[in-house]
């Protein structure tokens, strides 16, 4: 009998350690079983400043994140949610004032309605390509800087983004369903002031290639201008509703088909607005044009220069209107056009108030070195690698400290093995003073030869860099 009764003692006293055991990684939460069989957690009890919430409780898949699970949790800062987390229900984590980084998961399809509203240290954010829907209120966050959606987003709701008054950088590479009533996803957003098709610097960029979705810029109160590029043959209903500020829009193809008679796309825009559409596209007329839904609009043809929607657009208008570089004709910068190591010097020269001699200068501060017998080759090209040499060269010219002036990570190249070792070093300089960023896929390409427009971005950073 004794032993039978101390067998039982023992297996309680496992049983019971087991317990705590497994409770101990949720000692901070509560929680509960969900319809779909996992965890919901319920509350966060805790006051740690960084979180990690485990992907298991009592040998059930951690979840959902339950309605105002974390709402009013000051004290928190970092969170990271485990990978199987598939919901964050309505104000999961709304006022959360210290919340600065979050990690979403990869398994993350839904941010629910007012999640992260009021989290106003929150200053950035990267969506998961499993995100599928976010509702409505889901980010009011002031300090939030930019944005990615990624093409798994399917539904975004009214005012989601709204009063996001830090944010200056959006990228929708996504053909989503936009809703919203008087405002739509980003409204009173007051840096988003121009919108165009990815690649073109705009405030806001898209990737879309048929359709502009209805409702997508619903209460855009501080948009000013659009491209919509010539693959556009629709803009849906309420496209630009109650956006006040809206005077330019620039059409690159012929006129799309617009909306509804009950519900137009410009509805209480600035009441200048102006169509701008290029010489000979079909469907516009000057000096009004009217839409498909009946709504007239003055209309004005122009010539497009060959880098109003290219991705080096800001950096190109930068060394047209200082005159560091020359344009080939009134219309035409051939941005993709080779660099040539006269144009390179040239534009650096410029910078330095150089007036005449520009290769005579460039050897006497060492920027460039001879091929032995005198030659500098001005009109051969500059590969990316001999670009960054060069304008370390330049710097050192100065007498500046290159360490001083990093702003940058150091970001080791997929290719890295390509680069010469006698580039190596300026490559690397270059890309951690923010002069020079790789390709797609963190390539460098160091042989590539060099274009225009990479160029005119050197030259724009590097002018940037020293406040010129």
């Amino acid at each position: 009998m004794k032993k039978v009764l101390l067998s039982f003692v023992f297996a309680v006293s496992v049983f019971l350690c087991m317990s705590l055991t497994v409770n101990a990684a949720a000692k901070d939460f509560e929680y509960q079983l969900n319809e779909n069989g996992g965890i919901t957690i319920t509350k966060y009890t805790g006051f740690e400043s960084n979180v990690e919430i485990p992907d298991e409780i009592d040998g059930y898949s951690v979840n959902v994140i339950g309605d105002s699970a974390f709402e009013n949790c000051s004290d928190v800062k970092t969170l990271k949610l485990p990978d199987s987390i598939e919901i964050i229900e309505r104000g999961a984590f709304k006022n959360c004032t210290n919340l600065k980084t979050i990690e979403l998961p990869d398994s993350l399809t839904t941010i629910g309605y007012k999640s992260f509203a009021y989290c106003s240290s929150l200053d950035e954010i990267d969506f998961p390509h499993s995100l599928t829907t976010i509702e409505t209120e889901a980010f009011i966050c002031t300090a939030l800087r930019e944005i990615y959606l990624p093409p798994s987003v399917k539904k975004i709701l009214s005012y989601a983004f709204y009063g996001c008054t830090d944010l200056e950088k959006v990228t929708i590479d996504t053909v989503a369903e936009f809703k919203g009533s008087d405002y739509g996803a980003f409204g009173n957003c007051p840096k988003l002031q121009t919108a165009g098709p990815i690649g073109g610097g705009y405030d806001i960029e898209f990737s879309w290639n048929s359709v502009v979705p209805a409702e997508v810029f619903v209460g855009c109160n501080s948009l000013k201008s659009v491209v919509i590029p010539a693959e556009i043959t629709e803009v849906g209903k309420s496209a630009f509703k109650n956006c006040t500020k809206l005077t330019d829009v620039y059409f690159y193809g012929d006129l799309p088909s617009f909306g509804t008679d009950y519900e137009p796309v410009f509805e209480n825009t600035s009441g200048q607005l102006t169509l701008h559409y290029l010489n000979g596209a079909f469907g516009f007329t000057s000096p009004e044009t009217m839409i498909s839904n009946g709504d007239v609009y003055y209309a004005e043809s122009f010539t497009v220069k060959d880098y109003v929607i290219h991705w080096g657009r800001e950096a190109i208008n930068y060394v047209i209107e200082n005159k560091l570089v020359d344009i080939i004709s009134e219309n035409e910068f051939q941005p993709d056009a080779v660099l040539t190591k006269k144009t390179f010097i040239e534009a650096l020269a410029k910078i330095s108030e150089v007036k005449s001699d520009y290769f005579q200068w460039a050897l006497d501060a060492g920027l460039l070195k001879d091929d032995g017998n005198g030659n500098y080759s001005e009109n051969a090209p500059v590969n990316r690698e001999q670009m960054c040499v060069i304008v370390e060269n330049y710097l050192v010219s100065l007498n500046h400290n290159l360490n001083e002036l990093k702003t940058v990570a150091k970001n080791t190249f997929a290719d890295d093995n390509d680069i010469s070792e006698s580039a190596k070093e300026s490559v690397y300089n270059m890309q951690e003073l923010g002069i020079i960023v790789g390709r797609p896929q963190n390539i460098f390409d160091s042989k590539a030869l060099a274009t225009r427009a990479e160029g005119a971005s050197v030259i724009h950073k590097l002018a940037l860099l020293l406040d010129k």
